[in-house]
């Protein structure tokens, strides 16, 4: 392998482990993951770094200094190879717990305002009444 391949492979997994940490653990789309969260599917894409690391890889296809000359064959390739990648940050860094801890404070805000008489009185995303 030349020194060029080697460097594209290195920044490929840095940008996707960056990519990842910014969508499942960063302060910065703590809303967006929020937001995203009222729904299991979508839930599982923006807190579970493998399912996050397969739809970035995915996207990353194209930004690949090299091509196999089948497009769809190299997507495949990179979200298999990312979601690898998104596992493997996940079994490094340990579950972070950031599902248990955004909702827990949603929760709780919520079961404040409900004290004050600023609650909202329906259901939550988690489908509880605020208790």
């Amino acid at each position: 392998m030349n020194d060029e391949v080697i460097l594209a492979l290195l920044r490929f997994t840095l940008l996707l482990w960056g990519l990842v940490y910014l969508v499942t653990q960063s302060f910065l789309l703590r809303p967006v993951r929020i937001l995203f969260s009222r729904y299991l599917f979508t839930a599982m894409l923006v807190y579970c770094p493998a399912c996050t690391g397969t739809w970035v890889g995915i996207a990353m296809a194209s930004q690949l200094p090299w091509s196999t000359g089948q497009p769809y064959l190299q997507m495949v390739e990179c979200g298999l190879v990312s979601m690898a990648l998104g596992a493997i940050w996940g079994q490094i860094f340990g579950d972070s717990n950031v599902f248990e801890m955004e909702h827990r404070f949603h929760r709780w805000k919520r079961e404040e305002g409900d004290a004050d008489g600023g609650g909202t009185g329906g259901t939550g995303a988690d489908g509880n009444n605020g208790g």
